[in-house]
Protein backbone atom coordinates (compact mmCIF):
# COMPACT_ATOMS: atom_id res chain seq x y z
CA UNK A 1 0.00 0.00 0.00
CA UNK A 2 2.95 1.94 0.05
CA UNK A 3 3.55 2.72 3.91
CA UNK A 4 7.00 2.75 4.97
CA UNK A 5 8.93 1.93 7.92
CA UNK A 6 8.83 4.92 10.45
CA UNK A 7 12.33 6.67 10.54
CA UNK A 8 13.06 7.46 14.04
CA UNK A 9 15.05 10.65 13.46
CA UNK A 10 12.23 12.21 11.76
CA UNK A 11 11.35 15.68 12.65
CA UNK A 12 7.33 15.70 11.91
CA UNK A 13 5.91 12.90 13.21
CA UNK A 14 2.60 13.29 11.85
CA UNK A 15 2.92 13.46 8.36
CA UNK A 16 4.11 10.79 5.76
CA UNK A 17 3.70 7.43 4.60
CA UNK A 18 4.87 5.44 7.46
CA UNK A 19 2.64 3.62 9.86
CA UNK A 20 4.05 1.54 13.13
CA UNK A 21 1.58 -1.78 14.09
CA UNK A 22 1.43 -2.57 17.41
CA UNK A 23 -0.42 -5.51 17.53
CA UNK A 24 1.30 -6.65 21.40
CA UNK A 25 -2.15 -5.31 23.07
CA UNK A 26 -4.28 -6.14 20.63
CA UNK A 27 -3.18 -9.85 20.47
CA UNK A 28 -3.25 -10.14 24.75
CA UNK A 29 -7.08 -8.28 24.50
CA UNK A 30 -8.83 -10.87 22.08
CA UNK A 31 -7.32 -13.71 24.26
CA UNK A 32 -9.17 -12.13 27.21
CA UNK A 33 -11.94 -11.99 25.33
CA UNK A 34 -11.81 -15.00 24.11
CA UNK A 35 -11.78 -16.55 27.36
CA UNK A 36 -14.62 -14.21 28.60
CA UNK A 37 -16.71 -15.46 25.66
CA UNK A 38 -16.30 -19.39 26.53
CA UNK A 39 -17.02 -18.35 30.15
CA UNK A 40 -20.19 -16.96 29.25
CA UNK A 41 -21.03 -19.92 27.03
CA UNK A 42 -20.40 -22.14 29.92
CA UNK A 43 -23.30 -20.76 32.03
CA UNK A 44 -25.43 -20.56 29.18
CA UNK A 45 -27.29 -23.67 30.01
CA UNK A 46 -27.14 -23.12 33.58
CA UNK A 47 -28.91 -19.93 33.05
CA UNK A 48 -31.81 -21.01 31.23
CA UNK A 49 -32.43 -23.58 34.32
CA UNK A 50 -32.68 -20.78 36.27
CA UNK A 51 -35.18 -19.33 34.01
CA UNK A 52 -36.99 -22.18 33.91
CA UNK A 53 -37.11 -22.23 37.97
CA UNK A 54 -38.04 -18.98 38.11
CA UNK A 55 -40.82 -19.62 35.27
CA UNK A 56 -41.86 -22.66 37.45
CA UNK A 57 -41.88 -21.13 41.04
CA UNK A 58 -43.74 -17.81 39.38
CA UNK A 59 -46.20 -20.06 37.89
CA UNK A 60 -46.67 -22.32 40.96
CA UNK A 61 -47.18 -19.46 43.42
CA UNK A 62 -49.62 -18.18 40.96
CA UNK A 63 -51.99 -20.68 40.36
CA UNK A 64 -51.52 -21.93 43.73
CA UNK A 65 -54.83 -20.08 44.93
CA UNK A 66 -56.71 -21.60 42.19
CA UNK A 67 -56.06 -25.67 43.22
CA UNK A 68 -59.80 -25.14 44.64
CA UNK A 69 -61.07 -24.03 40.79
CA UNK A 70 -59.19 -26.40 39.43
CA UNK A 71 -60.85 -29.00 41.51
CA UNK A 72 -64.20 -27.94 40.69
CA UNK A 73 -63.46 -27.89 36.89
CA UNK A 74 -62.18 -31.87 37.17
CA UNK A 75 -64.73 -32.68 39.31
CA UNK A 76 -67.48 -31.50 37.12
CA UNK A 77 -66.04 -33.93 34.34
CA UNK A 78 -63.05 -32.03 32.29
CA UNK A 79 -59.91 -34.31 32.63
CA UNK A 80 -56.54 -33.56 34.14
CA UNK A 81 -54.89 -32.75 31.34
CA UNK A 82 -57.41 -30.45 29.73
CA UNK A 83 -57.55 -28.36 32.70
CA UNK A 84 -54.23 -28.34 33.09
CA UNK A 85 -53.85 -27.72 29.24
CA UNK A 86 -55.83 -24.40 29.20
CA UNK A 87 -53.86 -23.33 32.37
CA UNK A 88 -50.76 -23.65 30.55
CA UNK A 89 -52.10 -21.84 27.77
CA UNK A 90 -52.80 -18.65 29.69
CA UNK A 91 -49.46 -18.79 30.63
CA UNK A 92 -47.95 -19.18 27.28
CA UNK A 93 -50.25 -16.13 26.06
CA UNK A 94 -49.13 -13.86 29.35
CA UNK A 95 -45.44 -14.81 28.45
CA UNK A 96 -45.53 -14.20 24.08
CA UNK A 97 -47.91 -11.17 25.19
CA UNK A 98 -44.26 -10.12 27.13
CA UNK A 99 -42.49 -10.95 24.48
CA UNK A 100 -44.61 -8.69 22.28
CA UNK A 101 -44.07 -5.71 24.44
CA UNK A 102 -40.23 -5.77 25.03
CA UNK A 103 -39.56 -6.76 21.42
CA UNK A 104 -39.51 -3.20 19.80
CA UNK A 105 -37.40 -1.61 23.41
CA UNK A 106 -34.91 -4.15 22.61
CA UNK A 107 -35.04 -3.48 18.52
CA UNK A 108 -34.74 0.18 18.83
CA UNK A 109 -33.22 0.71 22.16
CA UNK A 110 -30.80 -1.69 22.37
CA UNK A 111 -30.28 -1.93 19.02
CA UNK A 112 -29.95 -5.67 18.42
CA UNK A 113 -30.49 -7.55 15.48
CA UNK A 114 -33.60 -9.26 14.28
CA UNK A 115 -32.56 -12.29 14.93
CA UNK A 116 -31.17 -11.69 18.33
CA UNK A 117 -34.40 -10.13 19.53
CA UNK A 118 -36.46 -13.61 18.30
CA UNK A 119 -33.62 -15.96 19.86
CA UNK A 120 -34.36 -14.21 23.02
CA UNK A 121 -37.87 -13.85 22.67
CA UNK A 122 -37.73 -17.61 21.28
CA UNK A 123 -35.42 -18.83 24.09
CA UNK A 124 -37.51 -16.91 26.91
CA UNK A 125 -40.71 -18.50 26.05
CA UNK A 126 -39.51 -21.74 25.94
CA UNK A 127 -37.58 -21.96 29.04
CA UNK A 128 -41.03 -20.54 30.78
CA UNK A 129 -43.22 -23.15 28.78
CA UNK A 130 -41.10 -25.87 30.28
CA UNK A 131 -41.49 -23.85 33.91
CA UNK A 132 -45.24 -23.30 33.71
CA UNK A 133 -45.96 -26.94 32.37
CA UNK A 134 -43.66 -28.17 35.03
CA UNK A 135 -45.29 -25.56 37.98
CA UNK A 136 -49.05 -27.34 36.51
CA UNK A 137 -47.77 -31.01 36.92
CA UNK A 138 -46.95 -29.58 40.54
CA UNK A 139 -49.87 -28.04 40.93
CA UNK A 140 -52.06 -30.98 40.15
CA UNK A 141 -51.06 -33.78 42.04
CA UNK A 142 -53.69 -33.42 44.80
CA UNK A 143 -56.99 -35.18 45.86
CA UNK A 144 -59.86 -33.76 44.14
CA UNK A 145 -62.51 -35.30 46.50
CA UNK A 146 -60.28 -34.44 49.87
CA UNK A 147 -59.74 -30.49 48.39
CA UNK A 148 -63.08 -30.27 47.71
CA UNK A 149 -64.62 -31.29 51.43
CA UNK A 150 -61.69 -29.54 53.15
CA UNK A 151 -63.30 -26.56 55.10
CA UNK A 152 -60.92 -23.54 55.70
Amino acid sequence: MGFMEPVDDAEDLFSGDAVSVEDELFIKTAGQLQQNLSTFQQFFFPFLGLVVGLAALTTFLLLRGARRDIAITISLGKSRLQTGLSYVLTQIITQFTGCVVIFPIMKLVLNLSLTSCLAICGSFLLCSTIGSVFALLLLLRFDVMALLLRTE
